[in-house]
């Protein structure tokens, strides 16, 4: 989400008529956090996945997440099984276009 602090900036970033002062525009990024006690939040463990965790026993290795009270395993899992779907989705798409060209040749 994007704010401005002056409609004059907003609407001359709109238009393209210049490019808008970087200061002009906060972004609000949202952190989720799924490990209270070990402070982890959803970003951490996205990036324990790109890094090659695949397993919970990997995220509980490298992150600590679910090592205190456990309350967070069930949304850990969740996580780490949508990055994991992600990148699945990713690789195929990675794949389709020589996939494509082979039937229209």
């Amino acid at each position: 989400m994007e704010q401005f602090d002056s409609p004059a900036s907003k609407n001359s970033f709109i238009a393209g008529q210049q490019q808008a002062d970087p200061h002009m525009i906060r972004v609000r990024v949202r952190i989720m956090y799924i490990c209270i006690c070990k402070g982890i939040t959803d970003s951490a463990i996205r990036e324990a996945v790109c890094q090659g965790a695949c397993r919970m026993r990997d995220l509980k290795t490298c992150l600590g997440v679910g090592t205190q009270c456990g309350k967070c395993a069930c949304h850990a899992k969740q996580v780490l099984n949508e990055v994991l779907a992600d990148l699945k989705h990713v690789k195929i798409m990675l794949h389709q276009p020589s996939h494509l060209v082979e039937t229209i040749n």
